[in-house]
């Protein structure tokens, strides 16, 4: 449900169900994990779209909320990767993304989320690798891949250099994200910690788009945290994974004929 406050300005509302089909574990070990079942979801949200300054302006905001019902997780059980089912899990929060355009040529950018994911009820979710135990009680925890906070910041420049028939373009992005959990035990080890990564891109090409230059630069200060980690079968105690790249330049030569 939508409306229009005026031709720039709307409200919207929105509820939506789905599914996924349950499964087979192919390799679990566990007779009570060979089958998990069919997960569902309900997911209402709620938003503010705009723009103004004559289209030169946006900014949009949104709230959401997701109830999850037998919600399918993936957890290491020390051999091999397996699907379960939690019980129930909830996603909740707000997200919001702005543009301007100036008349300096300048772009800036800005979007970010703010989000709560937590297992309602996840009694029997599995248990890092040190902890005797074989079941941990998840419940009131958070999800995996579920960083509370994320936001990215970009500026960009587009114009024509000098009176040359070649435009210059540059960019630069900042994305932020708070700590994150890798595994669906929640090991304290294997996360990616709170961070700030920068990259951007620098270039020319002519006034009709037939040939252009641009040179990509990603994780420009090197930022060193985990691009994935998890238990090392049979080896307790022990965590593999690895760093996210160092920092990176790319060349692209584009022409059309």
């Amino acid at each position: 449900a939508t409306y229009k406050w005026t031709e720039d300005v709307m409200n919207y509302v929105t509820v939506a169900r789905a599914f996924k089909s349950g499964g087979y574990n192919a390799q679990a070990f566990d007779p009570a994990r060979l089958e998990f079942e069919e997960e569902t979801s309900t997911t209402y949200e709620t938003g503010f779209k705009s723009q103004f300054l004559s289209g030169a302006a946006r900014f949009n905001v949104a709230a959401f909320l997701t109830d999850f019902e037998d919600l399918q997780v993936t957890a290491f059980d020390g051999v091999s990767f397996v699907v379960t089912n939690a019980a129930t899990a909830q996603v909740q929060g707000v997200e919001f993304d702005a543009v301007l355009i100036t008349p300096w040529h300048l772009l800036f950018s800005l979007n970010g989320t703010y989000t709560d994911a937590k297992y309602d009820s996840f009694p029997t979710g599995p248990c890092p690798a040190e902890n005797p135990e074989t079941v941990c009680d998840l419940s009131g925890r958070s999800l995996q891949y579920a960083p509370r906070k994320s936001a990215t910041f970009t500026v960009a420049y587009e114009d024509q250099l000098f009176d040359w028939p070649v435009r210059l373009q540059w960019a630069l992005t900042a994305a932020y994200s708070d700590l994150t959990y890798y595994t669906v035990d929640l090991d304290p080890v294997d996360t990616r910690e709170e961070h700030t990564s920068y990259r951007g891109r620098i270039g020319f090409r002519d006034m009709d788009g037939k040939w252009h230059v641009t040179l990509f630069g990603s994780n420009l200060t090197d930022t060193k945290v985990l691009a994935g980690n998890n238990d090392v079968p049979t080896f307790v105690g022990s965590h593999f994974g690895g760093r996210v790249p160092t920092t990176d330049f790319q060349l692209e030569v584009g022409m059309k004929f």
